[in-house]
């Protein structure tokens, strides 16, 4: 059966996601022809579709455009909207047959090579795709982890910096690592690591469909080869207001060019735009001991949860400022979390770190600061699989 056979019986929107003028032209002309009931008509390409799955029909049929994406971020997409129920179709300029076999892998019904015209695509034979394909990544698994400090000064951005450190360097392997200071106003990450800032944030966060491989090298600070910093003070309250509503789409788009993304994320940010949770696989709350930041915490953790009830929250205990030096069973209990791990004062370390423009864990790898970071990846792994007893600090309490 084709394409054109099934979406003149197909209820739902017939929905094309282009990012070029010919690809518009070409999508036009397959919704006019479809007898679909309705269409429409958006950007971002096979991009954008991917981050508006979320609000996808089952069953939907969906023409994207693959731009510039590459091959592996291409076939994730395409397996994110098969899993959503979607059909998908895309096209675009890469002649390459490996581009094509990778993305039928995927999951698309077919993969077109422009030029090419309505009628080809509507003359699509519908064979279902492989159920076994379907159900794993077609690349490694990423993830986007938030640091959020529950008060300010508890070393929340001490942490995502260290975090980012070891995991670009971490002796399970360095993995192509982003850490992005989310905080356009007061963010530190550029000044406590000696780095310049990166303006071109803004850039990203203004236009995030414009985000490839090539941008994020040319806008962002490479501090490595596997590291790469995003930080910008911005001068102006304008400019964080203006790009406000990127940062979801941002987020998601270097998801598809790092293994994992690490961000520095302020409780403002999070409740003027709730939508930035549903970029975070992974929340760290920071935590001192003392009522007014378990008070916090305990409100941060409702609203996270209402929000995005699948993120993983995970409990960092930090005794950077002591407080009221609170119990880390009573914080537990209080929150329902499982304690993670506790950030120990380090004053000293915290100063030659800053003095030499390094984090505590690159500087002091076997202090008992960065083990208690490598204690925090190991609780949001993403093979953590079973629930088994942790040694040390780590502590079940009651969900």
């Amino acid at each position: 059966m084709s394409l054109s056979q099934v979406d003149s019986q197909n209820a739902h929107a017939f929905s094309a996601y282009v990012c070029t003028e010919p690809g518009a032209a070409l999508a036009r002309e397959v919704i006019g022809a479809s007898g679909a009931p309705s269409g429409s008509l958006m950007g971002g390409g096979l991009s954008g579709a991917a981050r508006a799955a979320g609000g996808l029909v089952g069953g939907q049929m969906l023409l994207t455009e693959l731009g510039e994406l590459p091959v592996d971020a291409a076939c994730e997409n395409v397996s994110e909207l098969r899993k959503r129920g979607a059909e998908v179709i895309v096209f675009g300029q890469d002649q390459n047959i490996n581009t094509y076999r990778a993305l039928r892998k995927a999951g698309a019904l077919e993969y077109f090579h422009m030029p090419v015209t309505a009628q080809d695509i509507l003359s699509t034979e519908i064979i279902p795709s492989d159920p076994a394909n379907l159900s794993r990544p077609v690349t490694t698994h990423h993830r986007t982890i938030g640091v959020i400090s529950t008060n300010g000064g508890v070393g929340a951005s001490a942490l995502a910096a260290s975090l980012g450190h070891l995991l670009a360097s971490g002796s399970d392997g360095a993995s192509r690592t982003a850490l992005i200071d989310a905080d356009l106003q007061f963010g530190t990450i550029a000044l406590d690591l000696d780095r310049l800032g990166t303006p071109g944030l803004l850039d990203a966060l203004r236009a995030p469909d414009r985000i490839d491989g090539t941008f994020l090298q040319a806008t962002m600070d490479q501090v490595t080869e596997t590291l790469s910093i995003y930080s910008h003070s911005s001068d102006l309250q304008n400019d964080a207001a203006e790009v406000q509503s990127g940062w979801l789409a941002m987020l998601e788009r270097a998801k598809m060019e790092f293994a994992t993304t690490v961000v520095d994320l302020p409780r403002s940010l999070i409740m003027q735009d709730p939508k930035v949770l549903h970029a975070l696989d992974a929340a760290i709350l920071v935590v001192p001991a003392g009522y007014a930041g378990v008070s916090a915490a305990v409100r941060l953790v409702a609203y996270i949860r209402s929000v995005t009830p699948d993120t993983q929250l995970s409990l960092a205990l930090s005794e950077v400022r002591k407080d009221a030096q609170l119990s880390c069973k009573d914080i537990a209990q209080a929150l329902r979390l499982e304690l993670s791990t506790v950030l120990p004062r380090c004053d000293t370390q915290v100063l030659r770190a800053q003095r030499k423009g390094k984090t505590v864990a690159e500087l002091y790898p076997r202090a008992p600061y960065a083990k208690a970071c490598q204690e925090i990846l190991s609780s949001i792994a993403p093979d953590r699989g079973s629930k088994t007893s942790r040694k040390g600090l780590f502590r079940k309490v009651a969900k």
